[in-house]
């Protein structure tokens, strides 16, 4: 069984896919993932996450690692 993400959460750049995630500290946290498939319900995360993590599902774009977020917490699928 593998996380799965909508489009809006995974974020690419020269250095590869990632998520943010939000740590303890309600900080925005950096993790590089590895997809898997991609389809109507969304991305399947390889690698990079055990399922745990409170990730940013959209306006991920918007933010730095480091920021301070207030997250609103939304159960998983």
């Amino acid at each position: 069984t593998a996380p799965m993400l909508p489009q809006s959460a995974v974020l690419s750049d020269e250095k590869g896919n990632y998520v943010y995630i939000v740590n303890g500290k309600n900080e925005v946290e950096r993790r590089d993932v590895q997809i898997g498939t991609v389809d109507d319900n969304g991305v399947t995360i390889a690698e990079g996450l055990s399922g745990q993590e409170a990730v940013v599902l959209s306006a991920g774009p918007y933010l730095n690692p480091g920021q301070k977020v207030s997250p609103k917490r939304q159960s998983a699928r």
